[in-house]
């Protein structure tokens, strides 16, 4: 059983809950009279070092108000950790007394699954017979076609052609409902899919549209900013992100945003305030972790980068980011600074983090600079790394077959 299963039969539920609380006691009673298998587990946790075990379950039951970890990024990490996880279907919220702030946020992590209880005895029973009907799939009347083409509309190929965003715009108009809250969905869609085409000037009279027939529709105002930063839109996107952090200041990804928009319009001193910010709310957020680590990296504080990418469950972002930049040097001739940059990159990533793409780099640089020795040694790593390495591989032959004509050329 895997998370890729939250259909099963049978449920296998992880509880986040603080040790020995009257929740954790109540979930734990209610869950074996209804005879679901579940494991317990504290919110504290270091959920990367626990992703095999949370992989093996396919709902997650989580104490909104635990005072060790807030709920809200308990789901975050989550969601961080394995974009195959469907927060609509899979994640379970216990809250005590919810502000509207807390009921914003629901929203904004695509949970729909909230259970409000307390310790009266007579709403024990009634809370545990809601519970068990988290645990059954969604009829298929009610995951309506309507649902699966939003699914498909949210995750766009970044190479979509323009004749399937035409199929997917006609699907849109053929299977949206007509009421105000689907009505914004649809709004969103067609946005989305016109900001797909390159319609630019369409999707963002899509998304005001959308904002307007329901400005509280979180999914919105997520396109619509990415929107803007997609078209380098920071400061647009800044004022945006703080709009919405006025109505709910305690979603991290969005502090982490606004620290990320700030970070690329080089307000570095800003930008780490955001993240730092972040950090005190939830030490594994791996937005803010990456974003800090990448402003220390820069700062050559290396140490204090190696940390935090060490505690992030999405360090291979920060990889990419580190390998795109010593690509950037190379292009422009500069060997030596390039190769100074990936051997700090090097030295803080994490060792699952130091792929055979950063090898190759290092190897193709020295290659460049004509150093081909140098750059056998690496070229070599990556090879060892990934075997089936077929730019390696080809670099390889490139460098055995060039070296002895630089041999040559230096003896003459």
């Amino acid at each position: 059983m895997n998370i890729n299963d939250p259909k099963a039969k049978t449920p296998h539920v992880l509880v986040f809950a603080d040790t020995q609380s009257w929740i954790q006691t109540f979930v734990a009673n209610t869950l074996r009279q209804l005879h679901v298998d579940f494991t317990l587990i504290h919110p504290g946790v270091d959920l990367k070092q626990n992703h095999a075990q949370i992989m093996r379950h396919t709902h997650f039951v989580i104490s909104w108000e635990s005072q060790f970890r807030f709920g809200g990024a308990l789901i975050q990490s989550l969601i961080d950790l394995t974009e195959e996880l469907n927060p609509r279907e899979q994640v379970i919220i216990l809250t005590q007394a919810p502000s509207q702030e807390d009921v914003i946020y629901f929203g904004e992590l695509g949970v729909k699954k909230v259970l409000h209880i307390d310790k009266d005895v007579e709403n024990l029973v009634p809370q545990a017979k809601k519970m068990l009907g988290f645990f059954k799939p969604e009829p298929t009347s009610t995951l309506s076609a309507w649902q699966s083409l939003l699914r498909k509309i949210q995750n766009l190929p970044v190479d979509i052609e323009s004749r399937v965003v035409r199929q997917l715009l006609q699907m849109v108009e053929t299977y949206s409902p007509q009421d105000e809250e689907e009505s914004a969905q649809k709004y969103d869609a067609k946005a989305v899919l016109y900001s797909a085409a390159g319609e630019y000037e369409l999707a963002e009279d899509f998304w005001r549209r959308s904002l307007q027939k329901n400005a509280k529709y979180h999914l919105a105002h997520k396109n619509y900013v990415e929107f803007l930063k997609l078209r380098n839109r920071y400061s647009e996107a800044i004022d945006h992100l703080l709009n919405l952090h006025q109505q709910n200041s305690k979603n991290i990804a969005r502090i982490v945003d606004i620290g990320a928009a700030h970070h690329k319009l080089e307000k570095i001193d800003i930008a780490e305030k955001y993240y730092e910010k972040a950090l005190s709310k939830d030490k594994y957020h791996s937005g803010a972790l990456n974003g800090l680590a990448t402003i220390k990296f820069d700062q050559g504080k290396l140490d204090e980068s190696k940390k935090l990418l060490h505690r992030s469950a999405k360090a291979y972002e920060a990889a990419a980011l580190l390998n795109h930049q010593g690509i950037e040097l190379v292009m422009k001739d500069k060997f030596e600074e390039a190769l100074k940059h990936y051997s700090r990159a090097q030295y803080v990533l994490p060792d699952h983090e130091k792929g055979p793409l950063l090898f190759y780099n290092m190897g193709l640089c020295y290659w460049r600079w004509n150093q081909p020795a140098k750059a056998r040694e690496y070229i070599k790593i990556a090879l060892i790394k990934n075997p089936k390495y077929e730019k390696a591989k080809a670099l390889l032959e490139a460098i055995d077959a060039d070296m002895p004509k630089r041999l040559d050329r230096k003896s003459a």
